[in-house]
């Protein structure tokens, strides 16, 4: 090598460690359009380096460059095909777009290159959890916390997934210790509020959610959370203030709208309700227990047949997701990456109860009994008007009318 060369090779070594370290500088300082712009510059000098471009993706990542993030993996996985790590990075940009195919299959080849990836099971987790493979995620928070026993976020994670299967006592353990290890963890105690809730410590519930709002002041979740406990617990309107706030925070979630909703017909406000529950079918024309509740509102304002209308199309929903299931409030679990609708009662039984008993109050009996029939078949519980009532959380004049249908089966 002459000297020129050698003299070249140096001052392309220098600058390229002087791009890499600038990059470094900014990701550090959250500077993400920084971080593009040097590993752009470190991409010219040495095309060949897979953490040039792994860093570039996943400051695009952060932007919200989906699209560029996956380029800039592929491109590291081409020239480092068994790099564990990025194939985390991008099964993260697969899930981000809903393929989670893909990310299974990256966080499938992300073990298989190290199968001490605490993170991978974490994610893999993650996937199945969403697929509905719940006993499949708690088996891969279970490895993550063998490899990582200081894995606050696994131990979350897995609680999410026990409360799901609805054993909350170890999901409790599992926010527990996840709080022990990260004691400034806003969504921990907020999942752990949730857990309080559906055990009906309300208190308990009021108390970490209150916690994970004083770590995280922007969480719509925790004050949706504390809104539901408050108004489980009869204070509407402490709900309502949390609601509001909620919706300041996340304006186009339509459960908060139907929890606003549902709280303002418990107060008696029926007109302010049924403006929650148009706003919420309005952001999610699919979401059953608005409709759910816009149709008792209906009711009770005496229009039967705009109640039957919305119990008919909750019916519709339900018999395309069956698996729909939550109280007519609407909670939600969080993790660092998930959010996912919390479910203590059985929903699509609600559309049916209402449908029927609209059905008999507007003198349709055969069809009311046909619907009622159908409950019975699925619970023969649902011949003691006050198991429903307490169950379903029944309104009083809707439970007088199922009394008077039970009569007639």
């Amino acid at each position: 090598m002459s000297v020129i060369e050698s003299l070249q090779s140096f001052w392309r070594a220098a600058r390229l460690n002087i791009y890499t370290d600038r990059s470094m500088t900014c990701a550090s300082r959250g500077d993400l359009e920084g971080v593009i712009y040097y590993c752009d510059r470190a991409i010219q000098i040495d095309t060949v380096n897979a953490s040039h471009y792994v860093n570039r993706g996943l400051a695009r990542h952060r932007q919200g460059d989906i699209e560029g993030a996956l380029a800039d993996y592929d491109t590291a996985l081409r020239i480092d095909p068994r790099n564990s790590n990025t194939y985390v990075n991008r099964g993260l940009v697969h899930a981000t777009r809903g393929d989670l195919v893909e990310a299974l299959a990256d966080y499938n080849q992300a073990i298989y290159y190290d199968s001490h990836n605490s993170v991978a099971y974490n994610n893999r987790a993650l996937v199945s959890k969403a697929q509905g493979n719940l006993n499949g995620a708690i088996s891969d928070y279970t490895k993550a916390i063998h490899l990582d026993a200081k894995n606050a976020t696994a131990y979350n994670n897995r609680g999410n997934a026990r409360a799901d299967m609805g054993d909350l006592a170890k999901a409790m353990q599992d926010y527990s210790t996840a709080i022990s290890l990260k004691p400034n963890y806003a969504s921990a105690y907020d999942n752990r509020g949730v857990a309080y809730s559906d055990l009906g410590a309300f208190d308990g519930a009021i108390a970490d959610h209150t916690t994970a709002i004083q770590l995280d002041p922007n969480s719509a979740s925790a004050y949706d959370n504390r809104g539901i406990a408050r108004a489980k617990n009869g204070d509407l309107a402490g709900a309502i203030d949390d609601f509001d706030r909620a919706l300041q925070l996340d304006p186009q979630n339509a459960a908060i709208y139907s929890n606003r909703g549902k709280a303002r017909k418990d107060q008696g406000d029926l007109n302010g309700a049924l403006a929650d529950f148009g706003v919420a079918v309005q952001i999610d024309p699919e979401y059953a227990i608005a409709y759910i509740n816009r149709g008792t509102a209906h009711y009770l304002q005496g229009d039967l047949g705009e109640a039957l209308t919305d119990f008919s199309e909750a019916n519709r929903i339900n018999q395309r997701y069956v698996s729909d299931q939550g109280s007519l409030y609407s909670g939600s679990r969080r993790s660092d990456r998930d959010l996912v609708n919390s479910s203590t009662r059985p929903t699509q039984y609600f559309a049916l109860v209402g449908l029927a008993v609209a059905h008999h109050a507007l003198g349709r009996v055969d069809e009311a009994r046909r619907f009622w029939k159908q409950l019975v078949a699925i619970n023969p519980n649902y011949r003691n008007v006050e198991w429903v009532k307490q169950e379903l959380h029944l309104a009083d004049p809707l439970a007088d009318e199922a009394r008077k249908l039970i009569s007639k089966l």
